[in-house]
């Protein structure tokens, strides 16, 4: 650690280690500093950028050295771009340091001493292995960009020609979509005046590609023609769909222009068709090893009830059904549960789904009793009413997957007030060159005091 050396609102700060979100922490003395695309051990010369009470927001003004786990970043456009800010990190060290961040989270926010976290799984490959990128498409310095929008450019694009990250069965229609709309008659598309179009690029296992383009209106005035084109350029390429951009995410609703508004896939052996504009997890490995992961936490046997909350299609209702146990699937998503019932009847496979908001389900029509229950909610986690409803039913285990460290530990000391414990954490880096990483965590009743299992008062 490093005294503060300042000149006009310039410090030299050592970076000290990671925090949720992927900045860089460092304590020069006085408030703290949060520098993003900072490393631990690297030194560098950070201006302030915004003060709050007790912390800085900094910017790296110079790198003065480097710290010991960095590595040239593969992609040109990584430094502007914003999308791969844990590039510069070498994949193991990426590992260890999302581990790290779950273990501080669950520290601070479940007042775990020591958490039971396991190091966390490399699930290869690190790079081409998203099957879903959202690139935007936006008027800018006289001319129409297709790229990402960096963290706190002030609205800025930055121009991708490649993203290193989508899979290469994707990168046909990446280059078809940007040439229609940075070179084609896409230019001129009325739409952009009314604001920038967001993108959704979806790559299958089977080799079909999906676009669906989304405007603040929800029209697009050429998207026949736009579909005449790709149909010409990208091999395989399935449908075009449009969508109101201004919609509420998950609550989207679509217009098929061209083909299909779904794509299939086959996860475990199932087919499904995925619908342009519903979850689904982009790392395919990952996605599959993550759902083994989920049973081998729940220990299922022949005849157990199960709820998969939040479960979209049903992957994990599916692997467990397959073991015969009893799931149903409960899910906000009309269009995921409408594609996860008809893919388990076409596989025979005995799920029951359920069209509603996880709260209201649990308020009053799931039945009184369960013995394994699997959750996989929004970023912004189980909420303060989810926790108790699920435990009031006793479950054998519960099964807890979340996408944010933070969310997560909040989702834990939930769990523990309602009478349950962490018994096992797992980190997965679906998310290799960024700070996100996935948690699948088991929890089980907590173990009554000898006094209360005597019926005494503890």
């Amino acid at each position: 650690m490093l005294a503060g050396k300042r000149s006009q609102d310039i410090v030299v700060v050592e970076i000290e280690r990671l925090i949720p979100g992927g900045a860089g922490l460092a304590r020069p003395g006085g408030p703290v500093w949060i520098i993003p695309g900072a490393f631990p051990g690297e030194r560098h010369r950070v201006r302030a950028v915004r003060r709050r009470r007790g912390w800085v927001l900094g910017e790296v003004v110079e790198r003065l050295s480097p710290g010991g786990e960095g590595r040239k970043p593969p992609c040109p456009v990584q430094p502007r771009c914003g999308g791969c800010p844990w590039m510069p990190l070498r994949r193991r060290a990426q590992g260890r340091w999302k581990r790290e961040i779950v273990v501080d989270c669950l520290r601070r926010l479940a007042a775990m001493e020591d958490p039971p976290v396991a190091p966390t799984l490399l699930v290869p490959p690190g790079l081409g292995y998203r099957d879903r990128v959202e690139p935007v498409v936006a008027h800018q310095g006289g001319r129409v960009v297709f790229g990402f929008h960096p963290p706190g450019a002030g609205g800025e694009v930055v121009d991708v020609s490649r993203c290193l990250l989508l899979q290469e069965a994707g990168q046909p229609l990446w280059s078809a979509a940007r040439a229609w709309f940075t070179r084609g008659p896409g230019r001129e598309e009325p739409a952009l005046r009314d604001g920038e179009l967001r993108l959704h690029v979806r790559v299958s296992s089977l080799g079909k590609s999906l676009l669906a383009v989304g405007s603040p209106s929800g029209r697009l005035a050429s998207a026949e023609a736009c579909a005449r084109f790709l149909r010409e350029q990208v091999p395989g390429f399935a449908g075009l769909v449009v969508y109101k951009s201004s919609s509420r995410r998950g609550l989207q609703r679509f217009r098929v222009v061209w083909g299909r508004g779904e794509l299939e896939e086959v996860v475990e052996g199932v087919r499904w068709r995925v619908p342009a504009l519903s979850f689904a997890q982009v790392h395919r490995a990952g996605a599959a090893r993550l759902a083994r992961e989920v049973v081998r936490l729940l220990a299922p046997r022949r005849g157990d009830r199960a709820w998969d909350l939040y479960g979209g299609v049903g992957p994990f209702a599916w692997l467990l059904a397959r073991l015969g146990v009893e799931v149903v699937v409960c899910d906000a998503d009309g269009a995921a549960v409408r594609a996860g019932a008809e893919a388990a009847r076409r596989a025979r496979l005995r799920v029951r789904y359920v069209h509603a908001r996880v709260e209201d389900y649990l308020g009053s029509a799931a039945p009184a009793q369960v013995d394994l229950v699997v959750a996989d909610p929004p970023r912004t986690g189980l909420g303060p009413r989810v926790p108790a409803a699920i435990a009031a039913r006793r479950p054998r285990t519960i099964v807890l997957v979340s996408c944010d460290p933070a969310t997560f530990a909040r989702d834990t000391a939930g769990l523990r007030q309602a009478g349950y414990e962490l018994k096992e954490a797992l980190p997965l880096d679906l998310f290799p060159q960024t700070a996100h990483v996935e948690i699948v965590a088991s929890f089980v009743p907590l173990r009554p005091t000898s006094a209360a299992a005597e019926g005494r008062p503890a």
